[in-house]
């Protein structure tokens, strides 16, 4: 009986770490489609850190972008508003825009 339990404590485990990947997966790419629909340009995701708090780390959605500055400041506030939704508890995402 005990390792009928750990065998049904395992097969749960691992379909718990899979629907998870599965989730983070899917809400990565969301947000990879996004960031280069709002702002025109390829995106690069990275893992980035504060230098003060080298800890605290979060995830960098990286863009290229010919946008001008008011349709820059529209396209990132499109894009704050757009993760809110999706990830409203996910506060270790940033945003890096190189303009080209």
């Amino acid at each position: 009986m005990h390792e009928t339990r750990i065998a049904q404590l395992e097969r749960e485990n691992e379909r718990l770490r899979q629907h998870a990947a599965d989730l983070a997966t899917e809400l990565l790419g969301n947000i990879i489609q996004i960031t280069g629909s709002l702002f025109g340009g390829e995106v690069t995701v990275k893992e980035g850190c504060d230098p003060e708090f080298p800890d605290d780390k979060y995830v960098v959605f990286a863009v290229e972008t010919g946008l001008d500055p008011s349709e820059l400041v529209e396209a990132e506030h499109e894009w704050v508003k757009a993760i809110e939704a999706m990830a409203p508890r996910w506060n270790s995402v940033r945003l890096s825009i190189r303009p080209i």
